[in-house]
C-alpha cells in the first residue's frame, strides 16, 4: 500500500514527488484538466490574472482590388517607367516550312511533290545543256537546289574522255557506281544514260524545270 501510495505521487503533476521521467512511460498519469489545449505554439497563450488562457487570432481580410482599380506596380510605377514588352518569338523557319508558303513558279515545283509528279531537270554546262533528270522530287529551296528519287540522268559527253561519270575509278573505289549505257554515238560525242536512286542538285546546275505529266 504505501508504494502504491508512492507511485501514484510520482505521477501527480501537482505533487512535489512527481517524476517526469516516470510519467512519460506510465499509462496511468491524470491530467489534472483534460480538456486543456495542447501547447503547440506560445504565441496562442496569454498570461493574465485569471491564468494562462488561449489568444483567438482573426483572419486577415485582403481586400481585392476592384477591376477597374489599377494595379500595385501600376501605382508605384509611372507610364514610362514599366517593363517594356518583349518581342514574340518567331517561329523557327528552315527549307521544310518554307516549302508549304511558296509562291510563283516554286508553287509549280511544291504542287509536283505533293501530288508525286515526276518532273524533268535541264541541267546545264559551262556553255550550254549538259543532259537532263527525271525524278520524283523531294525537297527544294528558293535557291532552286532540288533532292530528287528514283533519277534517270541523260547527258552528253565527248568520246576522248574515258574517266567514268562519278570521277576517277581511285576516289570512289569503296562507293556504288551506277551503271552507265551508252544510248547513241557520233564521231566526236556519245549520249549516256545511268540510274541513281537519290539525287541532290545544286541550283545552279538546273537550266529548265518542266512537270511531265502536270
Amino acid at each position: 500500500m504505501p508504494n502504491d501510495k508512492k507511485s501514484h505521487k510520482s505521477l501527480d503533476l501537482t505533487s512535489s514527488q512527481f517524476d517526469a521521467y516516470k510519467a512519460l512511460y506510465s499509462r496511468n498519469v491524470q491530467l489534472p484538466c483534460p480538456n486543456a489545449p495542447i501547447l503547440d505554439n506560445l504565441t496562442k497563450f496569454v498570461e493574465t490574472d485569471e491564468g494562462i488562457i488561449l489568444k483567438t487570432f482573426s483572419k486577415l481580410k485582403v481586400q481585392k482590388p476592384e477591376k477597374n482599380e489599377p494595379s500595385t506596380s501600376t501605382k508605384r510605377f509611372q507610364p514610362h517607367q514599366e517593363p517594356v514588352p518583349g518581342k514574340a518569338k518567331r517561329a523557327a523557319k528552315n527549307v521544310l516550312t518554307r516549302m508549304n508558303t511558296v509562291k510563283g513558279p516554286l508553287a509549280m515545283l511544291q504542287t509536283c511533290m505533293d501530288k508525286n509528279i515526276r518532273i524533268k531537270v535541264l541541267t546545264r554546262n559551262m556553255s550550254g545543256i549538259r543532259g537532263h533528270c527525271s525524278g520524283y522530287l523531294v525537297a527544294f529551296d528558293k535557291h532552286f537546289n532540288i533532292a530528287l528519287q528514283d533519277v534517270t540522268e541523260v547527258w552528253t559527253r565527248r568520246k576522248h574522255i574515258k574517266s567514268p561519270a562519278l570521277g576517277p575509278a581511285d576516289d570512289v573505289d569503296d562507293i556504288p557506281q551506277p551503271r552507265v549505257r551508252i544510248r547513241s554515238s557520233t564521231s566526236k560525242t556519245e549520249e549516256c544514260e545511268r540510274f541513281i536512286p537519290k539525287l541532290m542538285m545544286r541550283g545552279e546546275h538546273v537550266a529548265v524545270v518542266i512537270a511531265t505529266d502536270y
